[in-house]
């Protein structure tokens, strides 16, 4: 492939207590086709070897920058990181991920030939015996409506923040900051955020991006039995955000069957821990109110369905039948 431009981008990595898989992630960005780029470290007040090995791979590559802060969160990272940030566009990348060798050759390659103010690819899962599955979304020029569409969907472009490249020059004109308090949906309210400001958006096919799983992941662990968190909840808080923000019909009833399909997972989770205070019932009125609307979809799959269906019948049923599906 051959390069149109070669503008410097900006890589962003949150680090915090993850020295078995630093070194790799790190590598992974180093080996990149692409050089043009300053990959900025945010040590999150790590307690293990990783400010040593942040230091070490600063010191080795002039294009790696090391920040230190006390620890703050994933947020203030992210935020901090973007500060510091000179390129034209910026990534992302969690630091026990690995891009694959092209991600950002093709990524800025897509943007600069056309103009986009996004590109998002699809990504590889790893690291467990049953990764999630999820719908490919095909390659293709797209609005922002139907961008937010995906974007809300459990689908190759989602809500994530690592499989797209963002224009600094959007960010910085709107404002555009993470916002803590949206635990496991402060990527996709960012995302979100920055996609209201755009009109031509391009979608990769190609998985240009490995995203680790591993056993103690939150929707995992929290299906064991912990006690309910009200963080859980912050997702309807994004959904209710974007549908005063977008005004569009499209993306009102694309946060709907959101909002169905991760009242379902809450509600899991509350099942779980035997949990039924007042957002039992928020929930289960979710799901009541968009089950048929859910039910129509033609892009949901058969399982997601099947969960709904069960989840406005027990909760408990449904997740008994999700640790049968998943053992």
């Amino acid at each position: 492939m051959s390069m149109i431009n070669t503008p410097l981008v900006s890589v962003l990595m949150p680090i915090y207590n993850v020295e078995k898989y630093l070194a790799e992630c790190i590598e992974s960005v180093l080996s990149q086709t692409y050089s043009n780029f300053e990959l900025i470290l945010v040590d999150d007040g790590s307690t293990d070897k990783c400010s040593e090995i942040v230091d070490e791979f600063s010191d080795k590559d002039h294009r790696v920058i090391a920040i230190h802060q006390e620890n703050a969160g994933v947020d203030a990272a992210r935020n901090n990181a973007i500060k510091h940030a000179n390129g034209k566009y910026i990534a992302f990348i969690d630091s026990d991920d690995k891009y694959e060798p092209r991600y950002l050759e093709t990524m800025v390659n897509e943007a600069e030939s056309n103009d986009y103010q996004l590109v998002t690819c699809s990504f590889i899962p790893f690291g467990v015996t049953n990764p999630p599955k999820f719908k490919v979304i095909s390659e293709q020029v797209t609005d922002r409506d139907t961008a937010a569409e995906y974007l809300l969907g459990y689908n190759s472009v989602n809500g994530y923040v690592w499989n797209k490249l963002f224009t600094k020059e959007i960010i910085d004109q709107n404002n555009i900051w993470f916002e803590d308090g949206y635990w496991a949906c402060d990527d996709v309210l960012f995302a979100g955020n920055y996609l209201y400001h755009c009109t031509k958006v391009k979608i990769l096919e190609a998985p240009l991006y490995r995203y680790r799983q591993v056993a103690t992941g939150a929707n995992r662990v929290r299906y064991s039995g912990v006690p309910f968190q009200k963080k859980w909840m912050s997702s309807f808080k994004v959904t209710g955000h974007f549908r005063e923000l977008y005004c569009s019909d499209k993306v009102t009833r694309a946060c709907n069957l959101h909002e169905v399909r991760e009242a379902g997972i809450v509600l899991r989770a509350m099942a779980a821990s035997n949990y039924s205070g007042e957002e039992y019932k928020q929930l289960t009125d979710i799901v009541k109110k968009y089950k048929s609307e859910f039910l129509k979809d033609g892009d949901s799959s058969y399982f997601q369905k099947l969960s709904v269906v069960l989840t406005s019948i027990s909760p408990k049923l449904e997740l008994t039948v999700w640790r049968m599906r998943n053992k």
